[in-house]
């Protein structure tokens, strides 16, 4: 079917007309609303009066827990009543509320800046002192704590060579970081904490000094072998003479993983 200019221009005119109206609409639907987009600590409040907003941060801050999840099977557990998690003024919220309706709603939609608002306040002496306690710090008698150790070179009876001994990385927290991921998980009201996740929390457990695909302990790892396939031949007086193998050897070599040093001493023999 062909469309005259006309009818053309009838269409044009009904399109505009809707768009007209939908875009009242929108700006009608969000008058006394959020924005898209708006956030408290990353709690979702687009589309509700201010209201219904407060409203709804207040009662998740009072039901508050965040579940922590560490290595070996360790867990810890914060609720919001144990660090005097609260609402905060609502003074700073109504300005923002106020702030983002001084722009178009459509401004929301096309790529300008989203608000989030910081809605809530905790107590730092308290949340503190929680971790401190922590079993995820102190220990107990089912949760051993264990610092990290370093990859290392260690002798092989059966190979007769030095090999790589991997690192062991432990559970011992960097308290600093675990303090400030957990901050930062209860102010955004986040339900859980996952400090096993090494791309998102990389620094809050105590790094081992040395790992096993290490290119240095590779080369220590040459040098030790070096000296355990370089038989040493000591000479015992009165015609005796005595060689040491790898077996013996070994014994004579001393491994500096912090230095990254690899030395051969005297043997005590």
């Amino acid at each position: 079917m062909r469309i005259t200019k006309k009818q053309g221009g009838i269409i044009g005119g009904v399109v505009a007309v809707v768009l007209i109206a939908a875009a009242i609409g929108v700006h009608a639907h969000y008058q006394n609303r959020w924005y898209p987009g708006s956030t408290f600590n990353k709690v979702d409040v687009s589309g509700m009066t201010y209201e219904e907003s407060v409203k709804k941060v207040k009662k998740s801050i009072d039901s508050y827990k965040l579940k922590i999840k560490g290595r070996n099977k360790g867990q810890e557990m914060i609720s919001g009543k144990e660090i005097d998690l609260a609402f905060t003024s609502e003074e700073k919220v109504k300005e923002a509320y106020d702030a983002q309706h001084k722009k178009s709603v459509f401004s929301a939609f096309f790529g300008g800046s989203k608000t989030n608002v910081t809605a809530v306040t905790l107590s730092e002496k308290k949340l503190k002192k929680k971790l401190k306690q922590s079993v995820l710090v102190k220990g107990n008698d089912s949760y051993k704590i264990t610092k990290p150790v370093d990859a290392t070179i260690t002798y092989d009876t059966n190979k007769k060579y030095g090999v790589i001994q991997k690192e062991d990385k432990g559970n011992y927290l960097n308290r600093k970081e675990f303090y400030n991921a957990t901050k930062r998980s209860v102010e955004s009201l986040s339900k859980t904490l996952n400090l096993t996740d090494e791309k998102n929390n990389p620094d809050v457990y105590v790094k081992p000094g040395l790992y096993h695909d290490d290119e240095q302990l590779k080369q220590m790892q040459t040098t030790y072998n070096e000296y355990l396939f370089h038989f040493i031949q000591w000479d015992m007086g009165n015609g005796v003479k005595e060689t040491l193998g790898p077996d013996a050897l070994k014994d004579c070599i001393t491994v500096n993983t912090k230095k990254r040093t690899v030395k051969l001493k005297p043997s005590k023999s």
